[in-house]
């Protein structure tokens, strides 16, 4: 299933973003030094969350979570695909 911003949930969960990141080019890489086009960014981006462009958002839990998972290399959305799901397995 595509992932479809207007129909998904849009709370900021793990769960939710795994979703988002499993419906990417799994070869597809991402720029995680930089907040907009890191993979945490382009989800709270996708799911147009209301506090997206603020710097806190990246204090919640899940967000935070996100992004430290996505900061481990290899860059691309299949590799963090598998570090989400290990990571929700624990």
């Amino acid at each position: 299933m595509l992932w479809n911003p207007k129909h998904d949930n849009k709370a900021l969960t793990l769960e939710n973003f795994l979703a988002f990141v499993e419906a990417q080019d799994p070869e597809k890489e991402y720029d995680w030094s930089m907040c907009n086009v890191c993979a945490a960014g382009q989800w709270l981006e996708a799911i147009q969350h209301p506090r997206r462009n603020y710097p806190e958002i990246w204090q919640e839990d899940a967000v935070a979570m996100a992004n430290y998972l996505a900061g481990s290399l290899p860059h691309t959305f299949g590799a963090l695909a598998e570090r989400v799901r290990a990571d929700l397995s624990v």
